[in-house]
């Protein structure tokens, strides 16, 4: 099931940032036992700042310096330390959060509880008056 929004709009380039899932200024945190497909990296904040082990990760954990300890799982195999394209990626993701934030948002509330569980969302902006909740599984009846 997708679900679209209201107000039609360019793309928000993140350039960079695209190849990461998650891409943080101040440490990442884990929530036991996570399971992360993708990229992820923390810049201008310390490796050691990354709570994640690699065994929870499906790609890349990206530090800017040499020091992410394995995040309490011991292995740093996943670890590639650099600090130049962490850097592009932090000011890229900066650049599209600023576009993101100066958007108009939708006039129109999204139907619906609040519950995006399964949903494909269209690129667009979307707007809800209630909480919102993000489950795995299967989409809610909409």
């Amino acid at each position: 099931m997708s679900c679209s929004g209201y107000a039609a709009q360019p793309t928000i380039d993140l350039d960079s940032a695209a190849n990461f899932v998650i891409l943080s200024k101040s440490g990442i945190t884990d929530v036991p036992i996570s399971a992360i497909v993708g990229n992820i990296g923390t810049y201008p904040i310390t490796g050691a700042a990354i709570g994640v082990p690699c065994s929870e990760v499906t790609g890349t954990i990206f530090d800017r310096d040499n020091a992410y300890t394995g995040g309490g799982g011991g292995s740093t195999a996943c670890r590639v330390t650099n600090a130049a394209l962490l850097n592009t990626a932090r000011i890229d993701m900066e650049a599209a959060y600023t576009d993101a934030v100066g958007r108009t948002p939708p006039d129109q509330t999204e139907l619906g509880a609040g519950d995006i569980s399964g949903l494909i969302l269209t690129p667009g902006l979307y707007k809800w008056s209630t909480g919102l909740l993000i489950n795995s599984g299967t989409p809610p009846d909409t």
